[in-house]
């Protein structure tokens, strides 16, 4: 698992360096409409969603805020937490938000080992996450949902973004990722997820009252409530 932490951690890099590569080389100037449209896509998964200003709410693997910032612009919450394994990325956003002039009490970062949630059970009404459970592997990525679901209170919601199997259909390197990631190459895993394997755990391992899920150009949006 440490190997693909890693990758994640940064601590050498500028920032600028940083939103390059997190975002796909996508321009700067385009980053925030991104995030726009992550954060609408969040919305539209869990179309029972009513955030107020003052639920807890935490993004599990923010990157550099950018999807904090968009969602707190479209919910009008007051805080927004973003749990990440990467002490270097957190340090790169907290730089973000100094450049940017961002509340540091609006958005706010923790620090977690990969597997235990810093929450006790009930603690928080939304979880959303992004482009970010792809990149671990898959154990470590069921034990997330769990983790989400012990600590969402009852009638709570999570919503995460996975990359479907169409992924590989539309030309991703399977062969090379795998090698990738038998090497331990401190670079992006990927990892690939199912309807049936997803339904599967929201019904018969974490017992959601109820569920959505939305293919999406070989993404999976997923949303459960507790």
């Amino acid at each position: 698992m440490d190997d693909a932490f890693k990758t994640w951690d940064a601590a050498g890099e500028t920032l600028e360096s940083v939103e390059a590569r997190i975002h796909d080389g996508a321009p700067l100037d385009r980053l925030h409409d991104r995030a726009r449209g992550y954060a609408r896509q969040v919305l539209k998964t869990a179309p029972w969603l009513s955030v107020k200003r003052g639920d807890t709410i935490v993004e599990v693997g923010p990157g550099v805020g950018y999807i904090m910032q968009a969602v707190a612009e479209q919910c009008g919450v007051a805080v927004i937490t973003g749990l990440d394994v990467a002490a270097g990325m957190i340090a790169h956003a907290q730089a973000r938000l100094r450049r940017d002039n961002l509340s540091p009490e609006q958005f706010q970062f923790k620090q977690y080992d990969g597997v235990h949630f810093p929450w006790p059970d009930g603690a928080v009404d939304l979880f959303y996450s992004v482009a970010a459970i792809q990149h671990i592997p898959k154990p470590f990525a069921y034990n997330v949902l769990l983790e989400m679901h012990r600590c969402l209170r009852p009638r709570g919601t999570a919503v995460v973004h996975l990359l479907g199997w169409e992924y590989v259909a539309r030309g991703h390197d399977f062969a090379a990722e795998i090698h990738r990631q038998l090497t331990g190459a401190h670079t992006h895993w990927h990892h690939f997820y199912d309807r049936t394997e997803l339904e599967t755990i929201v019904r018969y391992a974490l017992k959601a009252s109820r569920h959505n899920l939305e293919p999406d150009q070989g993404s999976l949006w997923l949303a459960w409530q507790k």
